[in-house]
């Protein structure tokens, strides 16, 4: 468990406020909700000034332990008053408080810089130093600069800081990278310089490379301006120009040694110790004091959300300058400046009455609210995730034994549900339910044990690892990938190897789902037995809260199974689900609502229950495997990334094996650190998601964001490669037909380019329409019949019309695998027009020509026909009686 905090020491000082007012001062004495010191001239120091009586509060809420002297008009808080009254600095405050109200010191470790492989970096080379600062000394330019009107340093500050001048040469170019940029160590918490060194550009004396500002290689970290060692309050400020500045300003006064002035390395990037609690946990206060702008504002707001406490906003005053350099170059003084941290307020979310909040405002007012619905929450950077675990307590002597719903937030914290307190008499409907962090709900949070799969133990690994910034995570990225790929691959075989990586990264998909505006829908198509439900199975069992809708689900039980699951839904047989539910509108209504669940913003529904004829609201956002036959129509398929499942007999499969697939043990431990991982990236894929993901001119390009974005995030080449070859080809748009003669003219002359110059088989001119028309039911009259390219005697009516088929010679039967079919021998002169016009166009020709029946091999896993070929279970028994060559023709 983690230790105190100094909030913590202080609410627990000011429980016991009377107590610690009496050890200080035992001649206090009370006057209403006040304790007065009088003539405390020779006990107490206040700022530096002799205090000739205090007033401490010590009853009314919140306030207790506030003081402040009659004489000199100075105020603070309970651990100014040890400090002043014990004579000691902050962290001798801190150890006396702590002993008297019994609780542990909070800890305060921080680290200096270190490099990629994690080891601190030693400390700076004098004559490296020296070096920089004698450079520094013979260029009055650079000096002018630091002592000027823009910085104002002292040559004292200049010491202080080791600030020098150098140059950096490419060795193997033998180019000038930069010359003469203001060069000086990083100071570590102790005051240390370390060796490495940050630079700033300065104007008209730097030259060479690109940048201009301030610069720093390796990963970011903290420039500690001062030690930490002894000091009570933590600033932080723009950069390390205005930390010397600020510095300077204090040196002389009380501030010099109470206020710790520190500055991220790299401009308004969080170093990574800035996202643990434990960071900010020892301050007595926390100010970010960042330049006067709305980079500012969102730095205090990151800050207090990784530093989960109070953090006050302190800004240069409106005119008075951009910073404070500025600030106090203009004439501003340390008294204005104390007073600026005295009045600094509480960062937090402001509320006006016109905001639509989806937290509890802390003011007074009317709001416009957006309540959260948890299943599928992203809400101020946060993903949720309600789980459900069991309570053993004991009540009144009884072992009390209960269900608890909780809900992990993706910093490690776990909230609760409760409704809000409203006045007496207002109506139940009326209250409303939050978070205990606020967060403003629809419903109150309901995990379903049956579809969770974050486990208990694994969430408890997960938010103690947070607490500690350390990460739970027991396999990589690269890990997680493979995986998920392997046990697909161990399920199913489909035809066209790169989709394994679609449904790879919608597996992915499914854990961060909320932070996208929109996600993929899959319709997975083949044969009766092609492995369509083993595939639903398959990825239900790698993705988050998976449920599995088959053909025996009525349209308004999917529809509020839809709802209830938050992650990712299987829909097996969706035209079984049609021909079961005997209201037909709700089975419609669901269809429709599928068009537009792939999108945040459309796939709220009002839907009435026809049970109860109570009207609900339904989310239906997420994404959706869907398993069919005859395809989808046009509107739905155009939402959708579709995914071929072939049948194949084990004599097919020939030298393949399957991987092995993953134990229940594997999966468990599988999708628990998926869960994590999504946790602890949350915040940097929605951040890369709005950057450059999320404007998008088609539908196809909005669909396939997620994927896209976690192929570039994983950085994992292998699996990123394979996704954008299979995004490739689901971006391939047909050429446009007009006619089912189109289609039939086009597939003759492909075959014709394959190398098909004498005959071609009926089989593989329909396998051909088929794969140019996506496989999909394209050209029929009503969904009962077939198109009319299937249809043969419509075909070889049509072949005779083109003048296709060779007049003299007559139609083959021939026997393929234990079938009799029909061949069609070609016309020569249309052949050689054919060729010539290919040639003519620079597409490529097969010049060796083939067998009628060649089409058709013994392997049929490489077969681009595969997907939608009926021959395959007939082709494994004929090879088992008769052989290969035999049972071919036979």
């Amino acid at each position: 468990m983690s230790g105190p905090t100094v909030e913590d020491i202080r609410s627990a000082l000011q429980e016991r406020v009377m107590d610690v007012v009496k050890a200080l001062f035992p001649d206090a004495k009370r006057e209403g909700t006040t304790l007065r010191v009088p003539n405390v001239s020779e006990q107490v120091t206040v700022a530096g000034q002799i205090s000739t009586g205090l007033i401490i509060e010590v009853v009314r809420a919140g306030a207790q332990g506030l003081w402040h002297d009659v004489g000199t008009g100075e105020q603070g808080g309970m651990f100014d008053l040890i400090m002043a009254s014990r004579s000691v600095d902050f962290q001798g405050a801190l150890q006396w408080a702590c002993e008297f109200v019994g609780r542990p010191m909070p800890i305060r470790s921080f680290s200096g810089p270190k490099t990629k492989e994690g080891v601190l970096h030693d400390t700076a080379n004098p004559r490296a130093l020296d070096a920089n600062k004698r450079r520094l000394m013979q260029q009055p330019e650079a000096q002018a600069y630091l002592r000027g009107a823009q910085c104002g340093l002292t040559q004292e500050t200049i010491a202080h800081f080791q600030l020098g001048l150098t140059s950096y040469t490419a060795k193997a170019s033998g180019k000038v990278v930069y010359h003469d940029a203001l060069s000086f160590p990083q100071l570590d918490s102790a005051g240390q310089a370390r060796s490495r060194f940050l630079r700033s550009w300065i104007p008209d004396v730097t030259s060479g490379g690109k940048k201009k500002g301030d610069w720093a290689s390796g990963e970011p970290s903290t420039y500690w301006v001062t030690p930490s060692t002894g000091r009570q309050s933590l600033l932080i400020c723009e950069g390390a120009q205005d930390g010397w500045r600020l510095w300077q300003a204090v040196q002389g006064t009380p501030l010099a040694a109470r206020l710790c002035i520190i500055s991220p390395t790299h401009g308004s990037v969080i170093p990574e110790e800035w996202r643990a609690p434990a960071f900010w946990a020892s301050w007595d206060a926390v100010y970010v004091g960042q330049g006067a702008d709305e980079a500012g504002d969102l730095m205090a707001l990151r800050v207090r959300e990784h530093a989960l406490r109070d953090v006050q906003r302190v800004r240069v005053p409106e005119g008075r300058g951009k910073d404070w350099t500025e600030f106090f170059n203009g004439g501003g003084t340390v008294v204005e400046f104390q007073a600026l941290l005295q009045d600094a307020p509480v960062t937090a979310p402001r509320v006006t009455e016109t905001s639509v909040v989806s937290v509890v405002p802390d003011e007074d007012g009317t709001f416009q609210v957006a309540p959260v619905d948890l299943s599928r929450a992203f809400v101020n950077g946060y993903l949720y995730y309600p789980f459900r675990s069991g309570e053993s307590r004991t009540v009144d002597g009884r072992r009390s034994l209960r269900w608890r719903d909780q809900v992990l937030r993706s910093d490690g914290t776990i909230c609760k549900a409760e409704y809000l307190w409203a006045e007496p008499g207002t109506p139940r409907a009326d209250w409303m339910l939050a978070l205990d962090d606020g967060t403003i709900l629809t419903k109150m949070p309901s995990a379903n044990p049956l579809l969770s799969t974050f486990t208990t133990n694994a969430i408890t690994r997960f938010s103690a690892a947070r607490r500690l910034n350390r990460s739970a995570l027991t396999l990589t990225p690269a890990q997680l990938l493979t995986q998920i790929d392997q046990h697909l691959r161990a399920k199913v075989i489909l035809p066209y190897d790169h989709d394994f990586a679609i449904l790879t990264y919608v597996a992915v998909t499914s854990y961060v789902q909320s932070i996208f505006e929109a996600v993929p829908l899959v319709l997975v198509m083949g044969m009766a037995g092609s492995g369509k439900s083993e595939l639903g199975a398959a990825i239900a069992e790698l993705s988050c809260n998976a449920v599995i809708l088959n053909g025996q689900t009525s349209a308004a039980s999917v529809a509020r199974a839809l709802d209830s699951a938050g992650g990712l839904a299987v829909i097996d047989d969706l035209e079984g689900i049609g021909s079961i539910t005997k209201n037909k509108s709700d089975y419609g209504e669901l269809v429709q609502q599928l068009k537009v669940s792939y999108k945040k913003a459309t796939a709220k529904k009002k839907w009435t229950n026809t049970k109860t004829m109570r009207l609900e609201e339904l989310n239906f956002y997420g994404v959706k495997i869907i398993n069919n036959t005859e395809g989808a129509d046009a509107i739905l398929g155009s939402r959708m990334l579709k995914i071929y499942t072939k049948k194949i007999s084990r004599q097919g499969l020939g030298d393949y094996t399957r991987p092995p697939e993953l134990s229940p043990e594997q999966l468990v431990d599988l999708r628990n650190n998926l869960h994590i991982w999504a946790m602890e990236q949350a915040r940097d894929i929605d951040a890369l998601y709005q950057q450059q993901y999320k404007r998008h001119d088609e539908r196809q390009e909005e669909i396939t964001a997620p994927l896209r974005l976690l192929a570039a995030f994983m950085d994992e080449p292998v699996f990123a490669g394979r996704l954008a070859s299979a995004l490739q080809m689901q971006e391939v748009v047909p050429e446009p037909v007009e006619s089912s003669v189109e289609v039939l003219e086009r597939a003759v002359k492909e075959l014709i380019r394959q190398g098909y110059r004498d005959a071609i088989a009926m089989p593989q001119l329909e396998f051909e329409m088929r794969r140019i028309t996506g496989s999909t039911p394209w050209g029929m009259s009503s969904t009962t019949k077939n198109p009319k390219w299937q249809e043969p005697r419509w075909v070889g009516r049509q072949l005779r019309m083109m003048m296709v088929i060779d007049p003299v010679r007559p139609d083959g039967r021939p026997r393929l695998w234990g079938q009799q079919i029909r061949t069609y021998a070609l016309e020569p002169g249309f052949v050689a027009e054919t060729l010539r016009a290919l040639q003519a166009e620079g597409v490529a020709v097969i010049a060796e020509p083939l067998g009628v029946l060649e089409y058709c091999q013994v392997q049929c896993l490489s077969c681009p026909y595969s997907a939608f070929c009926s021959f395959q279970e007939t082709k494994m028994a004929q090879i088992e009686k008769h052989g290969t060559q035999v049972g071919k023709f036979n």
